[in-house]
């Protein structure tokens, strides 16, 4: 994933939001945005995750806690700015869940 991936995910985790606001707030062409969320939907599919949704003009994501967490556990795959760019989404989400933080820094450190 890109940078541009963890951005929509980002906005996605914290609002719904049609493809024109995307474009405008983001500064990337629709159909970048578009072929994000198709790469998005890809990975979230490949570890049995809802994808992102559509309805009329509007994009959003429909994450459980628990979901967000399984999200979490496969940032293996992800960069260092998209893991901050997670945790980022984590605390304004209000879910403040410090064991999944502990456990991520935990397991990069058994890795050092």
């Amino acid at each position: 994933m890109n940078t541009t991936a963890a951005n929509v995910l980002k906005i996605l985790s914290q609002t719904e939001m049609s493809i024109e606001d995307m474009h405008l707030y983001l500064k990337v062409e629709k159909n970048a945005i578009l072929k994000t969320i198709s790469q998005i939907n890809d990975f979230l599919e490949s570890i049995d995750l809802p994808k992102i949704e559509k309805k009329e003009d509007i994009f959003y994501l429909p994450l459980t806690k628990k979901q967000w967490e399984i999200l979490f556990d496969n940032f293996n795959v992800l960069t260092v700015e998209e893991r901050v760019d997670y945790l980022y989404i984590k605390f304004r989400k209000g879910k403040r869940d410090f064991r999944i933080v502990e456990k991520y820094y935990s397991s990069m450190l058994s890795k050092c």
